[in-house]
């Protein structure tokens, strides 16, 4: 009879499901794979968007403000935006790149919302503030739209060509204005000469019409005399 080996049934190995790896963890993940930090989003979040709230508003102050407050407006604008510069470049490295900030309730004149970069762009008046923000954050690694920064920039630059323009219509207006209070004066001067020259005529011809009296009353005087005489 034959003999029949009897085979063992050999369990599969279990298939491992990588769960570690895929929730994220081990030494490498801790020290160079963590999300961004909630807490210092959440910080950055209020932080720029008080600079932001601030400088817009010491921005608009410079329109509106009389010329002795001008200096210490300006001086204040200079100092938030240099507290701006040197709290950008220190943001920690795990905020989130990619963090849109929403602000509804801000009293300045434009609205702060989007992703911060282009807000800079949007709100910064100063370019040389302005470049250098922008500059620090692009290197950090905050999210922006080329398209978008491009639109800011172009609404930006068509703005200043409006003021440039408007301001270059001012001028001509101011210069005929000025040419026009001046033909105004000179055709007033030349009018109060030409009455003054009527009236001068007008006593003249009195003063001629007064001599003629005169003479004809001498006359007549002489006539009468000498009728006087020849009569005795």
């Amino acid at each position: 009879m034959r003999k029949q080996t009897v085979r063992k049934t050999k369990k599969p190995p279990k298939k491992r499901n990588h769960t570690r790896r895929k929730r994220g963890g081990g030494l490498f993940d801790f020290l160079f794979k963590r999300g961004p930090s909630v807490a210092h989003t959440n910080e950055f979040r209020t932080t720029f968007t008080k600079y932001i709230t601030e400088i817009i508003a010491l921005q608009d102050a410079q329109r509106i403000i009389r010329d002795k407050d001008r200096q210490s407006n300006y001086k204040e604008l200079q100092k938030k935006m240099e507290e701006l510069k040197s709290y950008v470049a220190t943001i920690p490295n795990d905020v989130d790149k990619n963090i849109r900030l929403e602000n509804s309730n801000t009293t300045s004149s434009e609205f702060i919302g989007g992703l911060p970069i282009h807000i800079i762009a949007r709100t910064i008046n100063n370019i040389s503030f302005r470049d250098a923000i922008l500059k620090n954050m692009k290197e950090q690694g905050f999210a922006y739209h080329e398209a978008s920064l491009n639109i800011i920039n172009g609404n930006r630059e068509s703005a200043k060509l409006e003021a440039e323009k408007a301001k270059e219509e001012l001028k001509i207006q101011m210069k005929k204005f000025a040419k026009q209070k001046e033909a105004d004066e000179a055709l007033a001067l030349i009018e109060a000469e030409k009455e003054i020259a009527e009236h001068q005529k007008r006593l003249a011809e009195k003063q001629k019409e007064a001599e003629k009296a005169e003479q004809l009353q001498k006359e007549l005087a002489e006539k009468s005399k000498k009728r006087g005489c020849g009569t005795t």
